[in-house]
């Protein structure tokens, strides 16, 4: 927060700022990342930041975008993107596939809003996160490769206490059982997989890019 406040206070002529996003899986040790997570809008951040003044209004929610009185996108004027803020290691951190109970009403959503295009979310659900029958189909836009890696940096003070209240029994919330992710994670040929994937995704963007309303669809 002290940093973008700072780089307000230099360049005030900033109209926009997207941040890029690190997405937990599951657990709070474990992330996912995938072909949708790295391409176009998706790379360059969720819109979140946006100046605004007299006569601005908000254009679209799905991309979130707002206009100014000239009826400019404020994306077109001066763009903070998120490969900017990624090299200042600033992202969000995003829980929204962390709890069962979370994923399986987030997933019953997506399949009935005609917006999202997901009917197959609930299967998405049941397959891939409660049982891990597909590994590299982890990401809930399920369309496009994706894999589950180890995270090992920290988190804001607010999940921390979060996390102790689980512990302790102050918030009761079903966790998943992960003995089948660290089987994954602990395997070579998960580890081979998940490493040709990575690698073939810049040919496959050169073939077939994912563009902006997929990536912003599900924000």
């Amino acid at each position: 927060i002290i940093t973008i406040l700072e780089m307000l206070q230099k360049a005030p002529s900033i109209t926009a700022i997207s941040f890029p996003q690190i997405t937990f899986w599951g657990h709070f040790d474990y992330l996912t990342d995938g072909w949708y997570l790295r391409r176009d809008w998706c790379a360059k951040g969720i819109n979140r930041i946006f100046k605004w003044g007299p006569g601005y209004s908000y254009i679209t929610h799905r991309p979130t975008a707002v206009q100014n009185e000239r009826a400019e996108n404020l994306h077109n004027i001066y763009w903070v993107d998120g490969n900017q803020l990624k090299e200042l290691g600033i992202f969000i951190y995003h829980y929204s596939l962390l709890f069962p109970k979370q994923v399986i009403e987030k997933c019953e959503y997506y399949s009935q809003a005609k917006w999202a295009k997901s009917n197959r979310a609930q299967q998405w659900a049941q397959e891939s996160f409660m049982k891990l029958e597909k590994p590299f189909r982890v990401h809930n836009v399920y369309d496009h490769p994706s894999w589950l890696e180890r995270y090992h940096g920290r988190h804001p003070f607010q999940i921390d206490a979060m996390r102790q209240d689980i512990a302790d029994a102050r918030l009761l919330i079903g966790m998943r059982q992960n003995e089948d992710v660290e089987r994954l994670l602990k395997s070579p040929i998960y580890a081979l997989g998940r490493s040709f994937l990575k690698a073939w995704d810049g040919v496959d963007r050169r073939i077939q890019p994912i563009g902006q309303s997929i990536c912003n669809r599900s924000k």
